[in-house]
């Protein structure tokens, strides 16, 4: 029993670090109905199929499923200083390689945070391209944003080689 308190105070611990997290979010990133709807349907079904006897395991088992909805209903984006997304604990920009921004459709971006090589993650902003350029030029990551017009001259200097 001591073991799924514990468990469950961690997970409400986390859950609650991030929403502190979120009242620093300036530019915050489109919220998904389909993600929000799949972890409520998620976390219900999980309760359902694997509800066990035990109270203990009872009690880890809602915080799973809190933790499950959380994910899907907390908001994400940008913050002054750092990253604001859910399992980051430190997203200091510095730490990212490169920075590409995409125009997705008109007002839309998706902007990609590569870490690595192979570790990289995306967020779709409902923003211009330009909104994020002035947004991470003003943080002095200019050296590290990548944008459509960069990749595309790219291309076409390989193109013409």
């Amino acid at each position: 029993m001591a073991e799924a308190i514990i468990v469950a105070v961690f997970l409400v611990l986390l859950i609650f670090l991030q929403i502190r997290e979120q009242q620093l979010i300036i530019l915050a990133t489109k919220r998904s109905r389909i993600k929000q709807f799949l972890a409520l349907t998620l976390a219900m079904m999980i309760l359902i199929v694997f509800w066990p006897e035990l109270l203990a395991d009872q009690i880890k088992l809602i915080a799973f499923a809190i933790l499950i909805c959380a994910i899907g209903f907390l908001k994400e984006g940008l913050a002054k200083e750092h990253l604001v997304r859910f399992g980051i604990l430190n997203g200091d920009y510095h730490q990212y390689i490169k920075i590409e921004i995409e125009t997705v459709g008109e007002g839309q971006s998706f902007v990609t945070f590569y870490k690595r090589k192979n570790n990289q993650f995306s967020l779709f902003f409902d923003v211009s391209t330009d909104v994020l350029k002035n947004y991470f030029n003003q943080l002095g990551l200019k050296e590290k944003v990548v944008t459509d017009e960069t990749l595309g001259s790219k291309k076409q200097a390989i193109d013409v080689s």
